[in-house]
């Protein structure tokens, strides 16, 4: 969608998408990822757009998906560690300590907040973003097509 009306009208369709989603199921976060998930949006969406703003065409939208995906990574590391991740302890009367145990259950490098982050936080980004941009990528002309016939 940001790549074929832009960023505001991108976000807008996320936004929604959250309200819908909140009419129809609640949420499950305590509103704290559903925050998450608008900020992760914007951090993907607003870099991509004013990449593919500036260099339009196939090079132009693969450069801009990345430019979106490394930004989204890097933002949700901070985001994270310091607002969503600190929030969810506090709203589940858990300490930071018991999610970080957590993600070392998982992995053994993961010892603190920092390296949760760099551990599963940034490969789930790099890996979602990237799917997320290789099927923009092989479906934005046909949708374009469809949605401006």
């Amino acid at each position: 969608m940001t790549f074929m009306m832009g960023p505001v009208e991108g976000f807008m369709v996320a936004f929604i998408k959250i309200l819908l989603k909140l009419v129809v199921k609640g949420t499950e976060t305590v509103f704290v990822g559903e925050l998450a998930s608008l900020i992760g949006t914007a951090s993907y969406i607003f870099p991509a757009a004013f990449v593919y703003h500036r260099k339009k065409g196939k090079s132009g939208a693969v450069f801009a998906m990345l430019a979106g995906t490394v930004f989204v990574s890097l933002t949700s590391l901070i985001g994270n560690a310091y607002l969503v991740f600190p929030a969810f302890a506090r709203l589940y009367g858990m300490s930071l300590d018991t999610i970080i145990a957590m993600g070392t259950v998982i992995n053994k490098n993961i010892t603190d907040i920092y390296s949760l982050m760099i551990f599963a936080i940034l490969p789930f980004n790099l890996i979602k973003y990237t799917i997320l941009s290789v099927v923009t990528f092989f479906t934005y002309k046909r949708l374009k097509n469809i949605i401006f016939k």
